[in-house]
């Protein structure tokens, strides 16, 4: 993760007398703070009011940040690419922000952001932002159906006075290739005992997905997946699963079919599954959410397991579960 975006730096970026005669036509009392590009093909910033630019728009994303994508892919890289445009407003009243990189094969999405210092200021132990107790992430799509959720966490990746990176994952109970998608930071404001007073919008990045076309689909019949109670952990019945399809991307494996309404995330999160490569090896996975409707007494929906890079979804023989081991065919 830490090999960062090479290829980015190098591509097409505005002419300096572009970037500064847009600088000088923000608003009076807007800080002349020079964006930093990203590369891709670069839109013209533009004000948008006080303490806000248009900090850039960016098409033909690379995958650097989630690894050696050409030695994943090799020539059919680019063809995982959904993310085709992207574009970010930026706040130097709190934080600077820069977007990085973003990815999803639908069911997961990684996306990196750069979270600066205070324009003049660097971070120090004192100031660092926190992510969920002073600053947090919101991602919504433009335009949800109804009963839609969305879970995410977050991975730093670097940690500096200069900035610090991080990786925001995303999974979604609605596909997110062939969708417009918003990630908002939010300032969050506490009062003397912790508690939240406000949650104020100080950055949005927009980003334009289109469908993911090398997704792997399986009828799968495995019967009835059961898993045992973990009482240590609040889980004091019996769970399953009775999966019917599976869907393997780059960054995930997602299952559908029916669940026992007690949720069988508590044992997946405690007891690691995995998926199978087609060399025999084993590559740890992680629950990451889903969605479903209650029919009679079950819940009909799906499950995503997310993986911690890209893997080529051909090379994805099987997805282990406890003592199971459900084989795509």
């Amino acid at each position: 993760m830490n090999k960062i975006f090479k290829e980015m730096r190098t591509q097409a970026a505005p002419d300096e007398s572009t970037v500064s005669g847009l600088i000088e036509k923000l608003p009076a009392g807007t800080p002349k703070r020079r964006p930093k590009y990203i590369g891709g093909v670069i839109a013209a910033a533009a004000a948008l009011g006080a303490l806000t630019i248009t900090a850039g728009a960016v098409s033909d994303w690379t995958f650097s940040f989630l690894g050696d994508f050409s030695s994943i892919f090799g020539e059919k890289a680019a063809e995982y690419n959904t993310v085709t445009v992207a574009s970010y407003s930026n706040s130097f009243s709190e934080y600077g922000f820069e977007l990085i990189g973003a990815a999803t094969d639908g069911h997961i999405m990684s996306v990196i952001v750069d979270v600066l210092p205070p324009e003049g200021q660097k971070f120090t132990e004192d100031n660092y932002p926190v992510i969920n107790w002073n600053l947090s992430f919101d991602l919504q799509l433009e335009n949800p159906s109804s009963g839609y959720g969305v879970g995410g966490h977050h991975q730093v990746i670097e940690q500096s006075p200069e900035k610090v990176r991080l990786d925001l994952r995303y999974s979604c109970s609605l596909p997110m290739d062939g969708s417009n998608i918003f990630i908002e930071a939010k300032k969050m404001s506490r009062d003397e005992e912790g508690n939240l007073t406000e949650h104020d919008p100080i950055w949005k990045a927009n980003l334009s997905t289109i469908g993911s076309e090398d997704n792997i689909s399986y009828d799968i019949n495995p019967g009835i997946l059961k898993f045992p109670k973990l009482t240590e952990y609040a889980a004091d019945t019996e769970s399953y699963i009775v999966p019917n399809r599976a869907v393997v991307g780059f960054l995930s494996v997602t299952l559908y079919g029916d669940t026992s309404q007690d949720s069988p995330a508590i044992y997946l999160q405690h007891n690691k599954p995995s998926v199978r490569l087609k060399d025999g090896s084993l590559r740890e996975v992680s629950w990451s959410g889903g969605g479903g409707s209650v029919t009679a007494d079950r819940v009909r929906g799906d499950i995503i397991f997310e993986f911690d890079e890209a893997i080529d979804p051909d090379n994805v023989v099987s997805l282990i579960l406890g003592n199971y081991e459900i084989v795509f065919q």
